[in-house]
């Protein structure tokens, strides 16, 4: 199976189908952050909104550096979080990075062609979603 038929599988799997006016059935749980981040350990403050690269000499997340794997945007919170604990979540050496979902971006970070969304060094990340947000699956 390839990486983005599951990424698509788990994008249909989520009944998250309510509206914010309607109440949402039990099995639904409806969230102020959007989609899935975890707290990784960085090498140095990430701005939120920022693009965040793994460097691959360290292991550690890091803003955005071309070559760096691209991994997510720093965000300020999410609809699930991993890797989380109330330590790292105000741990200075850890950032919270959206990996999944409609996120907020700086725009100055990125190349934008049409509808979709590239780091500087033009790998594709996502789509440009009306409300001016990146969606990443």
């Amino acid at each position: 199976m390839k990486t983005g038929t599951l990424l698509a599988m788990v994008c249909l799997s989520f009944p998250l189908l309510a509206h914010a006016d309607q109440q949402a059935p039990p099995q639904i749980h409806l969230f102020a952050g959007s989609g899935y981040s975890q707290y990784l350990e960085n090498e140095e403050h990430i701005p939120v909104k920022s693009l965040v690269g793994l460097n691959l000499a360290t292991g550690k997340v890091r803003k955005y550096h071309s070559g760096d794997k691209f991994l997510g945007i720093a965000s300020p919170l999410s609809g699930f979080i991993g890797n989380g604990s109330t330590a790292t979540e105000h741990d200075p050496h850890y950032t919270l990075v959206g990996f999944f979902g409609s996120l907020d971006f700086n725009a100055k970070e990125v190349i934008i062609k049409g509808r979709i969304v590239f780091t500087p060094d033009r790998k594709p990340i996502g789509v440009l979603l009306s409300n001016g947000k990146v969606f990443l699956c």
